[in-house]
C-alpha cells in the first residue's frame, strides 16, 4: 500500500528543471594529439539537452572548428550560441547557473547534467588555455562546484582518457566505488545526489570514431539518452541502463571500459526522464539495427538494436531526419522523416529506398561506418542491465564487458626451450578454432613445433592436436586447459631416426587479450606443457614452458 502511494506520488510530481553545463575542447597538452570530434560531441549534447529543457537552461563551451561548421552547415543545423572553454568562461557558467537556480519557483526540483567531451589527464580535464601552456579543471574542482549549487540530482559524463581518476583516490584503477570526497560533499550537500559515467577507467585511453565524426562513447551515450537505453520501454533511462548499455555497446566497438557510479549508489535512480514526451521516432514491430543521422548523413545523432517484442522510442530535437535500417555489413533500407511536436512512426512503409551502405556513404565523402558492420551488433535487453546490476552488488565487472566473439579464429606464434633436455630454441605456429559461451570459450587447438638443437645437423618435429576449454576468472584473464595427443619425430639430416605419432599430451595456460578493433584482437599466452613420450618402449614425462603472442578474429 505505501509501495503504490510512494509511486502514485512521484508521478504525480512535477518532473525536475533540467539544466546543462556542456564542454568540447579538441585541444591537446605536450605529448598529445589534437582531437577532432569533442566539439561535434559537445554540440550534439547542447541541442538535445537544449530541445528538452530549453536553450536558456544549456552553456556551451566550445570553439567549433572548419570541419563541425561544414557538416552542420551542410545539415542545415544551428550550431547553438558557444562560449569558450575556458576556466573563466566554465567559472562563470557555475555561477550564471546559480543565479538561475535561485529565482527558481519554490519547490521545483534541480537536475544538471555536466558534460565534457576532450582530453583526460590523472585528475583532471583539459581546457583552452589563457596565456598559460596548459589550463585545466581537476575533480576536486568540479565536485566542489557541484556541491555549492541548489540543486538535487546532477549526472556527469565525461568523454576522456582516464576520466575516472577524477572521482577516485590516486592510483585506482577499477571498481564502482566514488572516492570519500566524494561521499563527504553529499554529506555536506545534503540535497544533491551525484552520479557519474565516464569513458574509461583511470589507467585507459578513450577514442574517436572518424566514421562517426564523434567520440566513440559520446555516441553510445546520446544513443542512450535518446531513449535507446530504456530496456524494458517504461520511458525512464535508469542509471543502471544507461550504464550497461553504454558499457555494452562501447566495449564491442572499441574495447574502452566505461566507468560509473550511480548516485547514492542506487542503479535505479532515474537518469533521464521521458515520459509525457512528444516528439520522438516511435519505431514498429520489425527488429534490427538502425541509425538516425542527417539526411546528408552526418551528424549521425543515435544507433540502437532493436529485439524482436522490444519497444524502441528515440527522443530528438524536431527536424528533418533520414532513418536506416541496417540489413546487414553492405545493405539497408533507408527514409527521410521528418520529426516535430508528435510522435513519428518508423516502419517499413517509412523506409522505402533499398541502399547500398558502400554507395551511400560514398555520395557523403565518407567510410561505412564501422558500427554498420560491428557496432550495436545485438539487442540491448533487460538481462544485459540484471547482469549489470549482479556485476555491482558483488563488485566485479559484468561478464559483457568482456565480450568474446561467438567464432574466434587465432593464428599464433611460440617460444620455448628445446625440450627433452637438448640444447636449443623451440618454435610454433600455432592455430585455435574457438566457440565462445558466455565466459567460457572451447575449440581445438593445432600446432607445429620445430627445434634444432645443438646445431648439429638434428631437427625435432612435433606437431600437436588438442581440444581446449578457457575460463574467464576474471577480468582480462583466462585460464585454460587442453588434453590431446603429440607427435615427435627426431631426424638426422633429414632421415629420422625416433618417433612417437601419438603421445598423451596435457596443456595449462594463462591467457590475456588486448582489443585492437571490432574482430579482431591480440592476445598473450603463457603456460606449461606435459608430454608422456614413448623411450625405448616405456613413457616418460617431459616438461616443457612455453609462451605465445598472436593475433584473434571473431565474428
Amino acid at each position: 500500500m505505501l509501495t503504490a502511494l510512494a509511486f502514485a506520488v512521484a508521478l504525480a510530481a512535477p518532473p525536475p528543471d533540467m539544466y546543462a553545463i556542456v564542454i568540447g575542447y579538441n585541444g591537446a597538452a605536450a605529448g598529445l594529439p589534437t582531437l577532432h570530434y569533442a566539439d561535434d560531441d559537445a554540440i550534439g549534447f547542447a541541442r538535445f539537452f537544449g530541445a528538452l529543457a530549453g536553450e536558456d537552461h544549456v552553456v556551451l563551451l566550445t570553439t567549433p572548428d572548419a570541419q563541425t561548421q561544414e557538416t552542420f552547415a551542410r545539415a542545415k543545423l544551428v550550431i547553438p550560441s558557444v562560449e569558450s572553454p575556458t576556466r573563466r568562461s566554465l567559472f562563470a557558467a557555475f555561477d550564471s547557473l546559480r543565479v538561475k537556480l535561485a529565482q527558481r519557483p519554490p519547490g521545483r526540483a534541480a537536475l544538471l547534467y555536466f558534460v565534457y567531451a576532450g582530453h583526460g589527464l590523472s585528475g583532471r580535464f583539459l581546457l583552452q588555455p589563457e596565456g598559460a601552456t596548459e589550463a585545466a579543471f581537476t575533480g576536486h574542482e568540479l565536485r566542489a562546484a557541484l556541491g555549492t549549487l541548489p540543486i538535487e540530482r546532477a549526472a556527469v559524463f565525461i568523454d576522456a582518457c582516464r576520466a575516472q581518476s577524477l572521482f577516485v583516490e590516486r592510483g585506482a584503477d577499477s571498481g564502482p566505488d566514488l572516492a570519500a570526497e566524494v561521499d563527504e560533499l553529499e554529506r555536506r550537500a545534503s540535497a544533491v545526489s551525484i552520479g557519474v559515467l565516464t569513458a574509461a577507467t583511470s589507467n585507459q585511453p578513450a577514442g574517436e570514431a572518424a566514421d562517426l565524426q564523434a567520440g566513440t562513447f559520446s555516441h553510445v551515450l546520446a544513443s542512450g539518452l535518446a531513449g535507446a537505453a530504456d530496456a524494458n520501454g517504461d520511458d525512464v533511462v535508469t542509471f543502471g541502463e544507461l550504464a550497461a548499455f553504454v558499457a555494452f555497446n562501447t566495449q564491442r566497438l572499441t574495447g574502452q571500459r566505461p566507468w560509473f557510479d550511480p548516485p547514492g549508489g542506487d542503479l535505479n535512480a532515474t537518469a533521464i526522464d521521458h515520459r509525457n514526451r512528444r516528439g520522438r521516432l516511435v519505431f514498429g514491430e520489425q527488429a534490427g539495427h538502425y541509425r538516425v543521422e542527417s539526411r546528408e548523413g552526418r551528424p549521425v545523432f543515435a544507433e540502437a538494436n532493436k529485439g524482436e517484442g522490444q519497444s524502441l522510442k528515440l527522443l530528438l530535437p524536431p527536424g528533418h531526419y533520414r532513418v536506416v535500417h541496417l540489413l546487414d555489413a553492405d545493405h539497408g533500407r533507408a527514409g527521410d522523416v521528418s520529426l516535430g511536436e508528435t510522435d513519428t512512426a518508423i516502419d517499413d512503409r517509412a523506409l522505402t529506398l533499398d541502399v547500398e551502405l558502400a554507395e551511400l556513404d560514398g555520395q557523403r565523402g565518407a567510410e561505412v561506418p564501422d558500427s554498420a558492420r560491428a557496432g550495436f551488433a545485438a539487442p540491448f535487453t533487460s538481462e544485459i542491465v540484471a547482469t549489470l546490476a549482479a556485476g555491482f552488488q558483488s563488485g566485479r565487472e559484468p561478464s559483457f564487458m568482456h565480450p568474446r566473439s561467438l567464432f574466434g579464429l587465432r593464428l599464433g606464434y611460440g617460444v620455448a626451450l628445446a625440450p627433452l633436455g637438448l640444447v636449443g630454441l623451440d618454435q610454433a605456429v600455432e592455430l585455435d578454432v574457438r566457440r565462445r559461451e558466455t565466459r567460457f570459450s572451447y575449440g581445438v587447438h593445432a600446432d607445429y613445433r620445430t627445434s634444432f638443437p645443438n646445431g648439429k645437423g638434428y631437427e625435432l618435429r612435433r606437431p600437436g592436436l588438442f581440444l581446449l576449454g578457457e575460463f574467464d576468472s576474471i577480468p582480462h584473464l583466462g585460464i585454460a586447459i587442453a588434453a590431446g595427443v603429440r607427435s615427435t619425430f627426431l631426424f638426422r639430416k633429414g632421415s629420422p631416426i625416433h618417433g612417437d605419432a601419438a603421445a598423451p599430451a596435457l596443456r595449462g595456460l594463462l591467457s590475456m587479450p588486448f582489443a585492437l578493433a571490432a574482430d579482431f584482437s591480440l592476445y598473450a599466452e603463457a603456460g606449461y606443457e606435459n608430454v608422456w613420450m614413448k623411450v625405448d618402449g616405456v613413457r616418460q614425462p617431459f616438461g616443457q614452458f612455453f609462451g605465445s603472442i598472436g593475433v584473434n578474429y571473431g565474428r
